[in-house]
């Protein structure tokens, strides 16, 4: 299979999750969540008419491509979390199965990759934000409490 000219890899050693970086940079943050909102928007297509090739499967529509990949005539991706996480290319994850169900206009099989996709993309996301935002906030709250009483 080849998205824009660069061949993936196959599915068929495709792992369920990938690894959460550690400690992510806040540009690597704000791509991957991007690209999480992107695959959600798209796992509620109901049909695959003509759209922007932003909102499409593919590098156009993928702020983690558009802050990671490097073209150098090859695909590098050297620190992209999906590549750390051991998907060179996004070969081996939902991305594959969903490239291809939407070039078929394969739209049930596609929602479902798509659905797949921001699974993946979510589990590589560090762990403190994994939790509901409202958790989030009442714990930092609580810390600010903390740090305002200590003094």
């Amino acid at each position: 299979m080849v998205d824009n000219g660069i061949a993936l890899g196959n599915t068929s050693n495709m792992k369920p999750e990938g690894q959460a970086m550690k400690k992510m940079p806040k540009r690597t943050l704000t791509a991957l969540k991007e690209s999480i909102e992107h695959w959600q928007r798209m796992s509620r297509y109901k049909k695959a008419e003509p759209r922007k090739i932003e909102e499409q499967p593919g590098i156009a529509g993928c702020s983690l491509c558009t802050v990671f990949l490097r073209r150098e005539g090859k695909l590098t991706c050297t620190t992209c979390p999906v590549k750390i996480s051991g998907h060179f290319g996004c070969g081996g994850t939902p991305y594959v199965k969903a490239y291809n169900a939407y070039d078929k206009h394969d739209m049930p099989a596609f929602r479902a990759a798509a659905r797949d996709e921001v699974k993946f993309l979510q589990s590589l996301l560090p762990e403190i934000d994994k939790l509901p935002k409202n958790l989030v906030d009442a714990a930092n709250k609580y810390l600010e409490d903390y740090k305002a009483e200590d003094k």
